[in-house]
């Protein structure tokens, strides 16, 4: 009789017991924490455009989504990021293809001259490029979106630079394919990075530099340069990956948030890289520097000194079997050059 009456008992205890650890369980998993790491600090718009996007997946997640972010290269390194998100070192993070030569030689159409006055088309023109072309390129992660940015001017120290000519013989610091543009133009390139420019531009060891104008301010350039000629010579470009584990991880509504950045970013990192180009050009006018426009004739001039450069590119790349010329085809279509 007394063990008829507490087999009721018991059972009560262990439901109890069980909805108590169900509901840890759920606490537990109803918290998705993303890391996220920008090797550049928190004014340069790869890490404002990465805090947007984060912002949009917690708020359409409900708060499902929590993002921790490490900055100014504290997890990773420029030169780490891609390993270190393949590796789960960070959950996300921005790979600036520049700084991976030859391992993404499809994606370097992103970085081909001439460059975009709009962060916003250019976002999204890279949105198609990646999509319909350059997947392939990275199977081990989880591409996420691609970067939304004005081009790189040239910017200069002491010397204004008003037709082409006026390049010939400038040290010219750059990166990426800036160092063969400045060579088109008739300058001197000089290979160093972001770290040592300022110093260089101070001392006089460079006369310019081939960079975004959101550089004034985010690498204090306006200290030391008086100049922005506005050329939009080349491209900065980056790709936003995630991990890939943790991505196949998620729920399939929280993939699907993720997946709707590669058209949310374009319009909105776009805007947001343009107001930071914008500071960077008051910053400048601020401390008594000048921007120097051109005329659609003499800005031809620059362009058309740099075309051999793309077509260099595109033919190195049928070579190894790639379709360069393709890809130079369709990028030139989306930006309406030839």
């Amino acid at each position: 009789m007394s063990r008829k009456k507490h087999v009721p008992r018991l059972s009560l205890l262990v439901a109890v017991a069980l909805m108590l650890f169900v509901g840890r369980q759920l606490a537990f998993a109803g918290t998705i924490n993303i890391t996220a790491s920008t090797a550049g600090g928190t004014k340069g718009f790869l890490y404002l455009t990465l805090r947007a996007a984060a912002d949009y997946v917690e708020q359409k997640s409900g708060g499902k989504v929590k993002f921790t972010f490490y900055t100014n290269g504290s997890l990773l390194k420029y030169r780490q990021t891609y390993r270190g998100v393949v590796d789960g070192v960070a959950d996300i993070a921005n790979v600036i293809i520049g700084l991976y030569p030859g391992q993404f030689p499809k994606s370097g159409v992103l970085e081909l001259t001439p460059g975009y006055a709009s962060g916003v088309k250019n976002g999204k023109d890279n949105a198609y490029l990646v999509r319909n072309y350059l997947l392939d390129e990275w199977k081990e992660v989880k591409v996420l979106y691609a970067s939304s940015v004005p081009g790189n001017n040239l910017i200069t120290a002491k010397k204004p630079v008003y037709r082409l000519s006026d390049v010939k013989g400038m040290r010219i610091r750059a990166s990426g394919i800036g160092p063969k543009v400045a060579k088109a133009w008739g300058g001197v390139p000089v290979s160093m990075g972001t770290g040592e420019m300022y110093e260089a531009l101070q001392k006089g060891l460079v006369d310019g530099t081939i960079t975004n104008e959101s550089g004034f301010i985010s690498l204090k350039l306006a200290d030391v340069c008086r100049y922005s000629n506005q050329i939009y010579a080349t491209q900065n470009a980056a790709i936003t990956i995630m991990n890939l584990k943790k991505y196949q991880s998620l729920p399939a509504e929280i993939r699907k948030i993720f997946d709707q950045l590669m058209d949310w970013i374009p319009e909105v990192g776009g805007r947001i890289s343009e107001t930071q180009s914008e500071k960077g050009r008051k910053a400048l006018l601020a401390a008594g520097g000048k921007i120097i426009t051109y005329s659609p004739q003499e800005k031809s001039k620059f362009i058309d000194a740099m075309k051999s450069i793309n077509r260099e590119w595109a033919e190195g790349l049928e070579a190894k079997g790639l379709p360069g010329l393709e890809l130079l085809k369709a990028r030139n279509k989306l930006l309406g050059v030839e």
